[in-house]
């Protein structure tokens, strides 16, 4: 396996939490455009955020692989003989877990209380989403807690890659497979939730595809989170020795990143919806008064950039269609399922 580059930790703790950023200021800019109050769910969002963008930063400081193997050294046995760099690194790999933790759990917790106040009616769904709350939490602590005492004391950590009893990388690699297993089944059972409902809905086929494709944008996280289970078995399968364990604990390391932004992202995208109809109206007026400027125009000033210009026209037609189209579809969606809901529950009054 080739070495990471230097620059990898800095591309990935910098696009990546970018993203999530712009992602979290739409959410909050898209309740101000509604005059609607600020919900718990926001609030997770912008948590998980912070822990996200905490943990971008735990890669940046941590010392590059690059770095460590050019100072690293070892003795007579092949275990690293214990630098300040080494030992820092180990503890930014603990704070990298334990943060990661923090703002997966965070993430999904904002997308539960989002889906309770869309599907409030339906006690069956509510109570499944209730239960997705209560495996959140106890994956998120059950998992940093058994990560934590793999080495006791916490003083120990410095010293997991010299292969003490109190500290052992294996053990650590099987934590985090258990954890991205277990993490992996969470997200599926959360982005499947919502789909039978949508599925049933009485919409035309493009707005439930339109609406199934933005649901489905969270399986984002569980591409990223089944390529880190994937790395980890790897690195356990092929690590030989604990002067490899530096090597491959770094490389999972960059996982981390880029799956609580993409779970900070995905559980912002369903609520940006009125930012996509001030976009389209925006493209819009723009796109009629170009038009209107356009006649006004005398043809011989034009000349050959008539065709272009309306060409050009075409296309932002197509894109303010189409993103019409989009916001539509989300406001159906919110719209049937909520009288979906209303019917079902005069229907079927609890008893």
């Amino acid at each position: 396996m080739a070495h990471s580059a230097p620059a990898t930790p800095i591309i990935l703790s910098t696009i990546f939490p970018a993203l999530a950023i712009l992602a979290v200021i739409g959410r909050f800019y898209a309740r101000r455009l509604q005059k609607h109050k600020i919900q718990l769910d926001d609030w997770m969002a912008l948590a998980a955020l912070i822990a996200c963008v905490g943990n971008a930063s735990i890669l940046v400081v941590a010392p590059t692989w690059t770095k460590i193997t050019e100072n690293l050294q070892y003795n007579e046995d092949k275990r690293p003989i214990p630098t300040e760099d080494l030992a820092r690194f180990q503890r930014c790999i603990y704070a990298n877990q334990i943060v990661g933790h923090a703002s997966v759990v965070l993430s999904r917790a904002a997308i539960l209380l989002l889906y309770t106040r869309v599907f409030f009616v339906h006690r069956s769904i509510t109570i499944i989403i209730y239960i997705l709350h209560a495996l959140n939490l106890i994956w998120g602590i059950f998992f940093s807690v058994l990560y934590t005492v793999q080495c006791w004391p916490l003083s120990e950590i410095g010293k997991k890659p010299l292969g003490t009893r109190k500290c052992d990388s294996h053990q650590g690699l099987l934590v985090w497979f258990a954890c991205s297993m277990v993490s992996t089944v969470l997200d599926i059972a959360i982005l499947g939730l919502p789909l039978p409902c949508i599925v049933k809905l009485h919409l035309p086929k493009r707005e439930k595809a339109a609406v199934l494709g933005i649901f489905m944008l969270g399986g984002l996280v569980i591409v990223a989170n089944c390529g880190k289970t994937w790395n980890i078995w790897q690195a356990f399968r092929e690590m030989r020795g604990v002067e490899h364990s530096l090597y491959y604990e770094s490389t999972l390391m960059f996982w981390i990143v880029p799956e609580t932004c993409l779970a900070v992202i995905c559980a912002c995208i369903p609520t940006l919806r009125p930012i996509l109809s001030k976009l389209s109206r925006k493209m819009a007026s723009s796109m009629s008064h170009s038009s209107t400027s356009h006649c006004a125009s005398d043809d011989l000033e034009l000349g050959k950039s008539h065709d272009a210009e309306k060409h050009d026209n075409v296309i932002v037609r197509t894109i303010t269609q189409e993103i019409n189209f989009l916001s539509a579809s989300v406001d159906n969606l919110e719209r049937n399922i909520r009288c979906a809901s209303i019917t079902a529950h005069q229907e079927h009054p609890k008893t």
